[in-house]
């Protein structure tokens, strides 16, 4: 019987052929791999049990968000003597009332070099702020200036007169019951602070001189104390601090009682806000980098 013909070739030359080609398929794929497992044998002898430690870039600091922070942020005066003597002061109220609020007109009458005067401003705002009392060094018992609490706003509905009558306000907002004799200053912005946490690096301490709007010489947490140190210390707004506490005799160390977030310096003072604290702060505390 004659086998049938493929072409020029015969089938038994064809199948040689698909052999080879199978073969050398299966040679090269397998020096391949073997090659491919060398390598990779190779790589991996490299690699050993250690910590590894890779450096990533620092995240920028967030702000504290404005609705958590506004519930705790105060508006105080620190001036020297000659800007109390500039301050006008309110001298009567309706019905010889002492205590004032919103709604109630106040007169006022200026201070040395300045007058009430209607502007051609709608609507001249003024601040209005409780007697200074001196903010006194703990350490050295030198002033360090004249703290005015800040008490509401008013607007000024007439001016002074030519005969040294008396200007009218009305009050619009009051936190406290305002009264006969409290400062009426000119309204200022408020600055847009951006109150990023960050330590105080400073080795100088701090002590705390008083506290905020309160007669008693302890603070606790929430509440806000004044430190004798400010801006021409290097202290800005969103420094955190750590509050030692003082030590009873002078053979004892300070002892670590909390921390404080400064939330608006002055020049030669700073307030700065209780957030966490084990016992109470007390005046003459220290505060120093966290």
């Amino acid at each position: 019987m004659t086998k049938p013909q493929f072409g020029a070739f015969a089938p038994d030359v064809l199948c040689t052929c698909a052999l080879a080609c199978v073969g050398a398929t299966v040679f090269f794929a397998t020096a391949a791999t073997a090659q491919s497992a060398e390598n990779f044998t190779l790589s991996s002898a490299r690699l050993s049990p250690e910590v590894r430690i890779e450096t990533l870039p620092l995240p920028a600091p967030a702000a504290l968000e404005a609705r958590r922070i506004a519930p705790f942020l105060v508006r105080p005066k620190v001036m020297d003597s000659h800007a109390l003597n500039a301050a006008a002061r309110i001298v009567s109220a309706p019905d010889q009332r002492t205590l004032l609020s919103r709604g109630d007109r106040v007169h006022a009458i200026s201070g040395a070099d300045t007058r009430l005067a209607l502007g051609p401003e709608p609507a001249q705002r003024f601040d209005i702020f409780r007697q200074p009392t001196p903010l006194k060094d703990p350490i050295s018992g030198a002033v360090l200036g004249l703290e005015a609490q800040y008490l509401g706003s008013a607007s000024l509905v007439r001016g002074e007169g030519d005969k040294a009558a008396a200007a009218t306000l009305e009050i619009l907002s009051a936190q406290e019951e305002i009264r006969v004799g409290d400062l009426v200053i000119a309204a200022t912005a408020l600055p847009q602070i951006e109150f990023i946490p960050r330590a105080f690096a400073s080795q100088t301490p701090a002590h705390v001189v008083s506290v905020y709007a309160s007669a008693v010489a302890h603070a606790a947490q929430n509440q806000v104390v004044v430190i004798n140190r400010g801006s021409a210390d290097g202290v800005e707004a969103g420094h955190v601090m750590a509050i030692q506490k003082r030590p009873q005799t002078a053979a004892l160390s300070p002892e670590r009682n909390g921390l404080a977030l400064v939330l608006l310096p002055f020049t030669k003072v700073s307030y700065a806000l209780v957030v966490q604290i084990e016992d109470s702060v007390r005046v003459g505390d220290v505060l120093t980098a966290p």
